[in-house]
């Protein structure tokens, strides 16, 4: 799992207005495997995993599958009933099947979840214990191609996702949404530079029932994209520079960029420095959602949100620690924002008005083999019309630490904390402060020879009661134990 803080449009398109999470998985695995495990604890809670590689003529057939099951908490803090949940996933997948110069990977992928929750029945501001519920079905499918031409790998990818989302409340909405799209990468690598460039296209839908404003529509939106990244490589210097343009049916076409730049020092330190710029496109759902229980209508109206960032950072290496602070700053354009009008009606509007965010941040990694430890703080100042805004503390920070017992214990425990932050009480529309709150989390790992472990871990182990959004309650502590196996 990486972090990619900053504007990163340019290489991942919408959404990567403020940052990535690079998650990469086992996907592509050809060595024969099997994996299951176990665990249940607090609030009733459940889940089962099970995967196995196994190995095919040379590909291999990839098999996971999750069960999970919850009582949950109260939700709305009255003392009511639990709003659990419960999900399902089972993923297939056929990996590296090569046909001479070309390889072939392919995946499937379904999950359900089922959420129940409380609502404002009664759109006074406040939660109510309802028995309110929705289900969420995703189905996927993937398919790449891999091979080369000369110096350039080339990649082609197709996919499509659906997504049906039905809500059991006081007012029954069931919408669907389809994402189909495909993209071609190309690249070349050298001792010193790389160079990657892309074609995209996607079309998206949506359709939601019962619909007041059109029976039976149906938007869609088409878009394509080109882009390119070069990046150098030396042995104290390193360069990147991103560009991409998306081209949408909707709204105006957008062009973003993202410039680095890092200079190796001799003393063991590194400064870097990056600019760029992001977008977030609206949703088909700001767009042209209904939803008369809430009384919510989308606006057509609306155009791209725009970012412009910059940071530069600074690391040092002590030995086996670790430090490095970044200072960074950014400014929000066309910010999409719920509008709440007096007649309890609400849409989306583009703001005009700037948001701007700064902040510093700082990280230290302390690796002694058999102990680690990991801290960082951050920062922020954030502003919309010099007014701060709301659900973003100004100062958050965490602590983490492992210590490897012996050759079959692990122990480690993680200490987070979120400091105060305003946030707009639905019942008055006047703003208030939240507390800030401090949750501790801990975790045991005994390996049982060199197949099974034991898990032991524990969720707000202090239990503080805490909100992030007013008249949300949040989880109390929790323990669960688990076991599992890998061969």
């Amino acid at each position: 799992v990486e972090f990619l803080r900053g504007e990163q449009s340019a290489l991942y398109g919408s959404d990567a207005v403020s940052g990535v999470i690079s998650i990469i998985t086992r996907a592509g695995e050809t060595t024969e495997r099997y994996r299951a495990s176990i665990e249940a604890g607090s609030r009733e809670t459940g889940e089962i995993n099970v995967g196995a590689v196994i190995p095919v003529a040379g590909a291999a057939l990839s098999l996971n599958g999750t069960v999970f099951t919850s009582e949950g908490y109260d939700v709305s803090g009255l003392d009511g009933e639990r709003d659990g949940s419960r999900a399902k996933s089972l993923n297939v997948g056929l990996n590296a099947v090569e046909l001479g110069p070309v390889r072939f990977d392919a995946k499937y992928g379904s999950s359900e979840t089922v959420s129940q929750y409380d609502e404002d029945a009664d759109f006074n501001g406040r939660l109510d214990n309802t028995d309110s519920e929705i289900t969420v079905q995703t189905d996927t499918l993937r398919g790449d191609i891999r091979f080369a031409t000369g110096q350039f790998d080339h990649k082609i990818i197709a996919q499509h996702l659906s997504t049906d989302v039905d809500t059991a409340a006081g007012f029954a909405t069931r919408t669907r949404g389809e994402r189909t799209g495909a993209n071609w990468v190309a690249g070349f690598d050298t001792d010193a530079h790389s160079l990657t460039v892309l074609g995209e296209i996607e079309r998206e839908t949506y359709r939601i029932s019962p619909n007041f404003t059109e029976e039976g529509a149906r938007p869609e939106n088409d878009t394509a994209a080109i882009a390119g990244d070069y990046r150098f490589t030396g042995e104290e210097l390193t360069l990147s520079a991103s560009a991409r343009y998306d081209i949408n049916d909707l709204f105006a076409d957008r062009a973003t960029w993202r410039l680095g730049a890092g200079y190796q020092l001799p003393w063991n330190g590194r400064i870097r420095a990056s600019v760029g710029t992001g977008i977030k496109n609206p949703s088909l759902i700001e767009l042209f959602g209904f939803f008369p229980g809430s009384n919510f209508t989308g606006n057509a109206d609306l155009q791209p949100e725009e970012s412009l960032g910059v940071s530069v950072g600074y690391e040092q290496a002590f030995g086996a620690l670790d430090l490095s602070v970044d200072v960074f700053a950014s400014e929000l354009e066309n910010e999409i924002a719920t509008l709440f009008n007096p007649d309890f009606t609400s849409s989306v509007i583009n703001l005009d008005t700037d948001s701007t965010r700064r902040g510093v941040e700082l990280e230290a990694d302390l690796d002694l083999d058999a102990v680690q430890f990991s801290a960082s703080a951050t920062f922020v100042d954030s502003e919309e019309n010099d007014i701060t805004e709301i659900r973003r503390p100004d100062f958050t920070a965490s602590v983490s630490g492992a210590w490897q017992a012996t050759d079959a214990l692990r122990l480690s425990a993680q200490v987070d904390h979120t400091g105060s932050q305003l946030d707009t009480d639905f019942a008055t529309f006047s703003p208030v402060e939240l507390d800030s709150f401090t949750l501790v989390s801990g975790r045991a790992a005994y390996a049982v020879g060199e197949n099974i472990v034991l898990t032991l871990r524990g969720e707000n182990l202090l239990d503080k009661e805490y909100q992030q959004i007013v008249g949300f309650a949040s989880p109390g502590r929790a323990v669960f134990g688990g076991l599992a196996l890998d061969f």
